[in-house]
């Protein structure tokens, strides 16, 4: 009787097991058909959804041109990211407007010796109405100083 006793005890214990997990497999499915029907219904109420999407893609496109025109120091290529009449501010340098005044920063930036910038997007927002979109993300910038140091301007955030 005792070497029948662990067999009961698991055999109780794997009935209840099995049923939990054709339950979970029920709910699984019950939940993914929803979470489709949800998205479903909200394609209908949104017909900009597809657009979103289609934006969103584009604006992560552009985020890698830019990055890669940064890597080539390739100022007039980043510039033309940059609206004709836009306003950059960066933390602890004054304001400066225009591409060309942009464009010219990049050209001062890029004689910086093995100057580095790495983006991490973090999220992508495009309205509803698909008329603005916006980006968030960190980054980092290193380059080396003429007397040999590295200069690190790290975990900064952007919009």
């Amino acid at each position: 009787m005792k070497q029948l006793l662990p067999v009961t005890i698991a055999a109780l214990v794997a009935v209840p097991l099995v049923a939990v997990a054709q339950t979970t497999t029920r709910t699984t499915q019950s939940v993914e058909k929803s979470l489709f029907e949800r998205r479903a219904e909200k394609v209908k109420q949104h017909p900009n959804f597809l657009q979103q999407a289609t934006a969103e893609q584009k604006l992560r496109d552009l985020r890698r041109r830019w990055d890669k025109a940064f890597e080539l120091k390739d100022a007039d290529t980043q510039a033309s990211f940059f609206a004709v009449d836009g306003i950059f501010i960066a933390g602890g340098s004054q304001p400066f407007e225009g591409r060309e005044a942009y464009r010219d920063s990049l050209l001062r930036v890029f004689q910086r010796p093995n100057i580095l910038l790495t983006h991490k997007p973090t999220k992508v927002e495009v309205s509803s109405s698909v008329d603005m979109a916006y980006e968030l993300g960190s980054w980092k910038e290193t380059w080396n100083e003429p007397d040999g140091l590295t200069t690190l301007i790290a975990n900064c955030n952007w919009v």
